[in-house]
């Protein structure tokens, strides 16, 4: 048996599924998982230090691309509480990460290389970024102050305030005298 395998399949787990009739006894069915191998091969990065408030810069991306150089590739950096500029795309390149301001402690970053014309044939490696404390806690912004609403200046019921009160209490009196 053969299988062709087809761009759009690299770096895809792929089913292969065989059936055979055989007659005189029961059908046989087998189903095979493939791992399909993408053709970029990525180097670890070791995990990496930076101090709070600080820009971490000059980490290299060295990977190997198989196809030759049929199309490029595009490296993107992800992570939590870091921001990364990317600097090129080919196998050397580097990228810079900035922590968010006032973040300390861990974080793990991903770094994916990812084919333009292919993106599932990628490659991706992680790495633990630690971001020292700088000892200095951060300033709380000043609580804002309520806007008030603007009180009226007087809340009577003004002159026929009072007549309105009493139109009420001979509702009310009128209802009481009504016996069936």
């Amino acid at each position: 048996m053969q299988a062709e395998v087809t761009d759009e399949a690299l770096g895809v787990n792929q089913t292969v599924t065989l059936a055979g009739d055989i007659e005189g006894i029961a059908n046989a069915h087998a189903e095979q998982m493939i791992s399909v191998a993408s053709n970029i091969i990525m180097s670890a990065i070791s995990d990496k230090m930076v101090d709070e408030n600080t820009t971490l810069e000059g980490i290299v991306v060295n990977y190997a691309d198989n196809d030759g150089g049929v199309s490029a590739n595009t490296i993107t950096v992800t992570g939590d509480n870091i921001t990364a500029v990317v600097h090129g795309h080919t196998s050397g390149s580097t990228f810079d990460i900035t922590p968010v301001t006032d973040f300390w402690g861990e974080t793990m970053v991903t770094v994916t290389v990812a084919d333009n014309l292919f993106p599932n044939d990628m490659s991706s490696t992680t790495f633990m970024l630690t971001v020292n404390s700088d000892g200095v806690e951060p300033t709380s912004p000043a609580p804002e102050q309520p806007i008030e609403p603007e009180t009226p200046k007087s809340d009577s019921g003004g002159s026929l305030g009072f007549l309105s009160l009493l139109a009420l209490a001979g509702f009310g009196l009128g209802r009481r005298r009504k016996t069936h």
